[in-house]
């Protein structure tokens, strides 16, 4: 039986083996006066997670990460709502704090909620 979530935890081997989620890349200016922000050039495999995640996004994941996130501090007791939130969380970090995806997908963190998610359903 296909799992809910396989369209997202189909990407755990492939996140095992990464080495790099991206690259840092600054341009130099081209145009006295312009300044171009450093930004980091995701490889096409987290550009295909986060796509892949756009039927799980949760939408308030602001308020359900803050109502959920009594009890257990460990990821192996949170709830799938809660992990959807964290990943969708991650990803929208991203978009006002350049880099901080690259940060969640190196140190693991997203590699242990795909895992916990895979694992909760299969109960």
């Amino acid at each position: 039986m296909k799992s809910i979530y396989a369209e997202i935890t189909k990407f755990i081997p492939d996140l095992e083996r990464l080495e790099s989620a991206g690259e840092w890349v600054t341009l130099r200016p081209d145009t006295p006066g312009v300044q171009h922000m450093p930004h980091v050039s995701y490889e096409p495999l987290i550009y295909a997670f986060s796509h892949a995640m756009t039927p799980f996004i949760d939408y308030d994941y602001n308020d359900t990460l803050r109502t959920r996130s009594a009890g257990n501090s460990e990821l192996a007791g949170k709830s799938e709502q809660w992990l959807l939130a964290y990943i969708t969380c991650a990803i929208r970090a991203d978009r006002f704090c350049e880099g901080s995806l690259k940060k969640f997908v190196e140190s693991g963190e997203l590699l242990k909620c795909l895992r916990r998610l895979e694992e909760l359903a299969r109960k």
